[in-house]
Protein backbone atom coordinates (compact mmCIF):
# COMPACT_ATOMS: atom_id res chain seq x y z
CA UNK A 1 0.00 0.00 0.00
CA UNK A 2 1.48 3.67 -1.01
CA UNK A 3 1.72 5.87 2.21
CA UNK A 4 -0.47 9.46 1.68
CA UNK A 5 1.64 11.99 0.86
CA UNK A 6 -0.80 15.32 0.47
CA UNK A 7 -3.65 16.30 2.07
CA UNK A 8 -6.25 18.52 0.79
CA UNK A 9 -9.65 20.12 2.91
CA UNK A 10 -12.16 22.56 2.31
CA UNK A 11 -12.54 26.20 4.04
CA UNK A 12 -14.86 29.02 3.89
CA UNK A 13 -13.14 31.87 4.90
CA UNK A 14 -9.45 32.00 3.68
CA UNK A 15 -7.42 34.04 5.72
CA UNK A 16 -9.04 32.23 8.85
CA UNK A 17 -7.84 29.26 8.03
CA UNK A 18 -4.74 30.14 7.40
CA UNK A 19 -4.87 32.53 10.76
CA UNK A 20 -5.59 29.31 12.43
CA UNK A 21 -3.34 26.67 11.12
CA UNK A 22 -0.54 29.25 11.06
CA UNK A 23 -1.28 30.35 14.84
CA UNK A 24 -2.23 26.62 16.37
CA UNK A 25 0.05 24.14 14.28
CA UNK A 26 3.02 26.58 12.91
CA UNK A 27 2.16 25.78 9.76
CA UNK A 28 2.73 28.14 6.91
CA UNK A 29 -0.18 28.65 3.91
CA UNK A 30 0.67 30.43 0.46
CA UNK A 31 -2.88 31.60 -0.88
CA UNK A 32 -3.13 31.14 -4.47
CA UNK A 33 -4.36 33.32 -7.04
CA UNK A 34 -7.92 33.00 -8.57
CA UNK A 35 -6.34 31.18 -12.06
CA UNK A 36 -5.46 28.19 -8.98
CA UNK A 37 -9.18 28.44 -7.75
CA UNK A 38 -7.98 30.52 -4.58
CA UNK A 39 -6.26 27.36 -3.64
CA UNK A 40 -3.90 27.64 -0.43
CA UNK A 41 -0.63 25.41 -0.07
CA UNK A 42 -0.02 24.36 3.45
CA UNK A 43 3.32 23.16 4.23
CA UNK A 44 3.32 21.44 7.24
CA UNK A 45 7.21 20.48 7.58
CA UNK A 46 10.73 21.82 6.60
CA UNK A 47 10.59 20.48 2.99
CA UNK A 48 13.25 19.80 0.10
CA UNK A 49 12.51 19.98 -3.59
CA UNK A 50 11.77 16.65 -3.17
CA UNK A 51 9.00 16.37 -0.52
CA UNK A 52 8.94 16.78 3.30
CA UNK A 53 12.37 16.07 4.95
CA UNK A 54 11.00 14.23 7.69
CA UNK A 55 10.08 10.50 7.04
CA UNK A 56 6.05 10.20 7.36
CA UNK A 57 5.59 13.86 7.26
CA UNK A 58 3.07 15.57 4.84
CA UNK A 59 2.08 18.77 3.00
CA UNK A 60 -1.43 19.30 1.48
CA UNK A 61 -3.85 22.36 0.71
CA UNK A 62 -6.91 24.48 1.23
CA UNK A 63 -9.70 24.83 -1.20
CA UNK A 64 -12.78 26.68 -0.87
CA UNK A 65 -15.76 25.23 0.16
CA UNK A 66 -18.58 24.48 -2.57
CA UNK A 67 -21.83 22.79 -2.81
CA UNK A 68 -19.68 20.79 -6.07
CA UNK A 69 -20.29 17.16 -4.19
CA UNK A 70 -16.58 16.68 -3.37
CA UNK A 71 -15.69 15.10 -0.95
CA UNK A 72 -14.56 17.16 2.60
CA UNK A 73 -11.30 15.58 3.11
CA UNK A 74 -9.14 14.17 0.33
CA UNK A 75 -5.99 12.24 1.33
CA UNK A 76 -3.74 11.55 -1.75
CA UNK A 77 -1.40 8.34 -1.89
CA UNK A 78 0.31 9.33 -5.26
CA UNK A 79 2.65 12.68 -6.03
CA UNK A 80 0.59 14.21 -8.55
CA UNK A 81 1.25 17.74 -9.12
CA UNK A 82 -1.58 21.24 -9.55
CA UNK A 83 -1.77 20.79 -12.46
CA UNK A 84 -2.27 17.56 -12.76
CA UNK A 85 -5.01 17.87 -10.44
CA UNK A 86 -6.11 20.73 -11.96
CA UNK A 87 -6.90 18.70 -15.03
CA UNK A 88 -8.72 15.97 -13.37
CA UNK A 89 -11.12 18.27 -11.81
CA UNK A 90 -11.88 20.46 -14.54
CA UNK A 91 -12.83 17.24 -16.46
CA UNK A 92 -15.14 15.46 -13.67
CA UNK A 93 -16.52 19.14 -13.44
CA UNK A 94 -17.16 19.02 -17.14
CA UNK A 95 -18.72 15.42 -17.25
CA UNK A 96 -21.49 16.65 -14.44
CA UNK A 97 -22.12 19.73 -16.24
CA UNK A 98 -22.87 17.22 -19.17
CA UNK A 99 -25.03 14.47 -17.30
CA UNK A 100 -26.91 16.76 -16.00
CA UNK A 101 -27.92 19.26 -18.55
Amino acid sequence: MNPVVHFEMPYEDRERMARFYESVFGWQTQPLGEDMSHYVLATTTETSDSGPKRPGAINGGFFEKSLTGRPSIRPSSSPWTLSKRRSIKSGMRAARCSANP
